[in-house]
């Protein structure tokens, strides 16, 4: 057993293996327009993240919109009518388009359910917490997505 496990680790590291998607920015995703509608701050951190540029019309005819919404909503209450339990969602609707016409068009969605907490400060640092871990989720989605098109 242990020689199979030598020899594995010696063809993995000498034939070069590396992951798929060890590094997030293969391509650099140039626009002729981008427009955003939607919550603004995702739709900032998701242009950013993937470094989108606008404005190159020898490069790219292509217009990207990107539309985001996100919700923090009660999901159950106790007896008294205090929440008990929330869920945030975000989604954001990739939409290319070239000249009018549609080109591609892709949907993506996370949800977490939570629990209040008691404390008022440490909820509102658990809801934060959770928005931006389902922000950078959904752009590593859409990084896999525009790298594979």
């Amino acid at each position: 057993m242990k020689k199979f496990l030598i020899i594995t680790m010696l063809l993995l590291t000498g034939c070069g293996y590396q992951p798929v998607y060890l590094d997030r920015d293969y391509k650099n995703f140039e626009f002729s327009k981008i427009t955003s509608e939607g919550d603004l701050n995702i739709n900032k951190k998701i242009i950013n993240s993937l470094q989108l540029k606008e404005g190159n019309l020898e490069k790219s005819l292509n217009e990207l919109n990107i539309n985001s919404i996100f919700e923090n909503l009660e999901t159950s209450k106790n007896l008294k009518g205090n929440s008990k339990s929330y869920k945030i969602s975000i989604s954001v609707n990739l939409k290319i388009t070239n000249n009018g016409n549609l080109i591609q068009e892709e949907k993506f969605y996370k949800e977490f359910f939570y629990n209040k907490k008691e404390n008022q400060f440490q909820l509102v640092q658990q809801q934060q917490n959770i928005r931006e871990n389902l922000i950078n989720k959904i752009i590593e989605e859409i990084t896999i997505y525009l790298n594979t098109k």
